[in-house]
């Protein structure tokens, strides 16, 4: 049986994409060096290794992921919002494994699902237990559900992080 302690968390599955099975994942820590065939979930309390029919990166930090088997959008529900892990043994413990945090978005523009600019993540708010982006818009701060289902995409080379927020998130403080 897989153990925790044998674990190391890499991303987390946000949502489902498409109608055959596949899920977006955000990933916590650059894997492009890593070989793998597989990632761990937990599921209802255990441990299963899940095989990888098809991974397709999109950025530095996001993925589109296809389990073997899990082939219908009934099929993948039960993954949305589970971390994904991978034997700690197998991920090298330098600076080039570092943990990507959410702390390393701030500068980064953030952009609606509409391409709008909403502004420059400029700190984060972690004094509670819901983590917000604090962005600066023009002469205002925003604050934002560092959530990574409202993530929908990262991209590191341009330092820009995409978003899709539900209508009227941005305007609850006025």
């Amino acid at each position: 049986m897989i153990q925790p302690d044998q674990l190391k968390a890499v991303g987390q599955i946000v949502k489902q994409h498409g109608i055959h099975g596949e899920m977006l994942i955000l990933f916590s820590l650059d894997l492009n060096m890593i070989p793998f065939s597989f990632f761990i979930v937990e599921m209802d309390g255990i441990f299963v290794p899940f095989f990888i029919q098809q991974l397709t990166m999109k950025k530095n930090r996001s993925a589109l992921v296809q389990f073997e088997e899990i082939n219908t959008v009934e099929r993948c529900r039960p993954f949305i919002g589970k971390t994904l892990y991978l034997p700690a043994d197998i991920i090298p413990n330098d600076e080039d494994a570092q943990d990507n945090s959410m702390d390393d978005l701030i500068g980064y523009a953030m952009i609606d699902q509409h391409n709008q600019q909403i502004g420059i993540i400029r700190d984060m708010d972690e004094s509670t237990q819901n983590i917000l982006f604090i962005v600066q818009a023009d002469d205002k701060e925003i604050y934002v559900p560092a959530n990574a289902s409202l993530i929908e995409d990262i991209d590191d080379d341009q330092q820009i992080i995409y978003v899709n927020l539900p209508d009227g998130l941005l305007y609850i403080n006025e």
